[in-house]
């Protein structure tokens, strides 16, 4: 199995594996990660393109190897997590949630038996348990290769604390796109109004849904903000920017920077591992 190291971007800085975070994402053509300190800097990043899409088993051997090669040890840190993608997940807050009964909370939201594993991450800035179905194989591969690894879906990454203070007053839309599909969360006055993950298939998709999502929530005459990441390029965010005058790029949390390359980082495409 072969593959293409897209980027990777790192700093010389020395730091103990214990002070140090690893963030993976696996995406269907190859998995992006980085590694954070526990201060909030920002040490590496880097994105595999895979030639076809390999097993679980050889995705994760891949990925060490990787890590080999750039004298990476995913092993001693601090934390490290495994960020998934998911369009099966549900919101429990925490005086509601059961501990042992996760699948309960997914079952009644499908239309057919689901197949997948179903697992759960707390979010501290919701007070809620993310309850989210992943595949199995993949997680068991991760969590053999990588003991400890926690597992945490989208939202454990797109709804945070920051976010949630800056709607004071006022209502934020944060739009991330990837591919064929878009997750929006709708935040008004330091709450989560909506969270969903809708499938689009192109740019001009994605607008039309946000459109009728601002249009649904009565948000065209209030003071908003709509924040893009994800998949996004230069014509992409100029066609949005024509529905939202006042988009802006999300670019995820301050993290300081002591390298020149990761100061010029588009730290937008890559919220789900830096946020």
């Amino acid at each position: 199995m072969s593959y293409i190291t897209n980027s990777f971007i790192t700093s010389d800085k020395d730091v103990p594996s214990c002070d140090k975070r690893m963030s993976i994402c696996l995406e269907t053509n190859g998995f992006s990660f980085s590694i954070v300190t526990v201060h909030n800097e920002l040490l590496s990043v880097g994105a595999v393109a895979f030639d076809c899409v390999p097993s679980m088993s050889e995705a994760v051997l891949m990925i060490r190897n990787i890590c080999g090669e750039h004298h990476i040890s995913p092993i001693g840190y601090n934390e490290i997590e495994l960020v998934v993608a998911t369009s099966c997940y549900s919101l429990i807050p925490d005086e509601l949630y059961e501990a042992g009964n996760d699948r309960k909370y997914i079952e009644p939201l499908l239309s057919k038996p689901l197949r997948e594993n179903v697992y759960c991450a707390h979010n501290d800035a919701l007070g809620a348990q993310v309850v989210f179905a992943a595949d199995s194989n993949m997680v068991s591969a991760f969590k053999i290769a990588m003991p400890g690894i926690q597992v945490r879906c989208q939202y454990n990454k797109l709804i945070n604390a920051d976010l949630i203070q800056s709607s004071r007053m006022r209502s934020v839309m944060l739009l991330h796109l990837r591919k064929e599909a878009m997750d929006v969360v709708v935040y008004c006055n330091r709450k989560v109004q909506l969270v969903n993950t809708f499938p689009c298939a192109d740019t001009e998709e994605a607008t039309y849904t946000a459109v009728n999502i601002m249009k649904q929530l009565r948000l065209e005459n209030a003071e908003f903000e709509v924040l893009l990441c994800g998949d996004i390029d230069r014509s992409r965010y100029a066609e949005m920017s024509r529905f939202f005058p006042k988009a802006n790029l999300y670019v995820g949390r301050d993290l300081s920077k002591d390298t020149l390359e990761l100061q010029h980082l588009h730290t937008y495409r890559h919220v789900l591992i830096l946020s």
